[in-house]
């Protein structure tokens, strides 16, 4: 069950990288 940890590490970048990606779009603007 090892393998949840390291999807949700990847889920949690993934989300952290949506979070910058919508503040650069917001600048953009």
């Amino acid at each position: 069950m090892t393998l949840k940890i390291p999807t949700f590490a990847q889920r949690n970048i993934e989300y952290e990288n949506r979070i910058h990606e919508s503040e650069l779009g917001d600048r953009n603007l």
